[in-house]
């Protein structure tokens, strides 16, 4: 499902509510087109997981709980509410307990009342994806509202494979000195100051931080921001770890980095009606 706003070009697919790919081209003569998000060629391809672009996580990140790994949303057919990347998945049986004003803005067309219903996950909530871009501007927003009758919490955020000439001559701005929590050195608990570099080993740091950042990704800088969210993961699997996934070739682990506005430490409780709002914004410099 393309889509041409201003400047942009996105590529998006309802199978997870995925952006697969976007590109961005300044409005001038001769100007070359800058790839934002990585994909993987050995991708099922469209309609299937696909690694790469930015999933979307929920109701749990990663591994931190019983659900399958960074929950099941990213692997459910969301409903298209437009051409343009708004997408809407509805969970649960009990939908509704506080419907949109039909008179807003923001009110939405009337669904069925279930897509999809977990079976290790008895609640009911209401998922809405919409991607904006204009200007030099790509922004994502992901609001998640309690349509049950009992509260929930729940982790995640957006996963983004950010595309990167060379990782290892790419560098991260905006995290020195910070508290951290990294999955394979828990004895690093503060990032040392300075920016974040690579060097082919896997990387997986928690930053318990939601200020902008900036991503020098050579042929581009990336300025990164968040709202609602409230921490940054930056993840690449390295040399080891590509080598070990099938959907990925073995020298791609150079060609992106991971940086993902999440909520893991702290998760998000949601009472009857109440309602999430998380925006993650990309600006690309040149």
């Amino acid at each position: 499902m393309p889509n041409n706003p201003s400047n942009w070009t996105l590529e998006h697919q309802p199978f997870g509510a995925q952006l697969l790919q976007a590109s961005f081209t300044e409005d001038r003569p001769g100007a070359s087109s800058i790839p934002v998000f990585y994909l993987s060629p050995q991708s099922a391809g469209v309609g299937s997981p696909v690694r790469g672009g930015v999933p979307v996580l929920f109701p749990q990140f990663n591994d931190e709980g019983p659900l399958p790994k960074h929950g099941f949303v990213r692997t459910a057919k969301w409903r298209a509410l437009d051409q343009a990347g708004h997408y809407i998945l509805k969970l649960g049986s009990s939908v509704d307990n506080n419907p949109v004003d039909s008179n807003s803005e923001s009110a939405l067309p009337e669904l069925t009342p279930c897509d999809l219903a977990p079976p290790d996950w008895p609640h009911s909530a209401e998922l809405v994806l919409e991607m904006r871009a204009s200007g030099r501007q790509l922004e994502l927003v992901l609001n998640v509202t309690n349509t049950g009758a009992n509260a929930f919490s729940w982790t995640g955020g957006l996963h983004p494979y950010f595309s990167v000439s060379d990782l290892l001559r790419s560098r991260l701005e905006g995290l020195g000195d910070v508290p951290i929590r990294d999955r394979f050195h828990p004895e690093i608990t503060r990032q040392p100051d300075g920016d974040i570099h690579w060097d082919g080993q896997l990387y997986e740091r928690l930053f318990d931080t939601a200020s902008p950042v900036e991503l020098h990704a050579g042929a581009a800088r990336f300025r990164l921001s968040m709202s609602g969210f409230n921490q940054w993961m930056v993840w690449n699997p390295g040399i080891a770890g590509a080598h070990a996934m099938k959907d990925l070739p073995d020298a791609d682990w150079q060609r992106f980095v991971c940086i993902e506005p999440v909520i893991v430490q702290g998760a998000v409780s949601l009472e009857p009606g109440e309602r999430f709002s998380g925006s993650f914004r990309i600006e690309v410099i040149t």
